[in-house]
């Protein structure tokens, strides 16, 4: 048996797997972009989003013993509320 690999359009996707089927081909679909990966590209950050990273990473930075380790945190939690 032989084996390609190619690269549909979009568009021509699902005539292409149809043809695949006719023939009786044994294929596997695979993205080349993942659909996580795409709808990552379209994301915009709001600037004030951005505004409340910096300042909270300041803050860290200028007091990093108010700050918890998330493990530990997370035990606390556990142990407070019996989880």
């Amino acid at each position: 048996m032989i084996s390609y690999s190619v690269q549909i359009p979009d568009e021509k996707q699902s005539f292409f797997q149809e043809f695949l089927d006719v023939i009786g081909a044994d294929y596997k679909k695979e993205n080349s972009v993942s659909e996580k990966e795409k709808s990552q590209e379209n994301v915009e950050i709001p600037e004030w989003h951005n505004k409340i990273v910096e300042e909270r990473l300041a803050d860290y930075r200028e007091n990093p013993k108010n700050n918890m380790n998330f493990d530990d945190l997370l035990k606390d939690l556990r142990k407070k509320y019996s989880l």
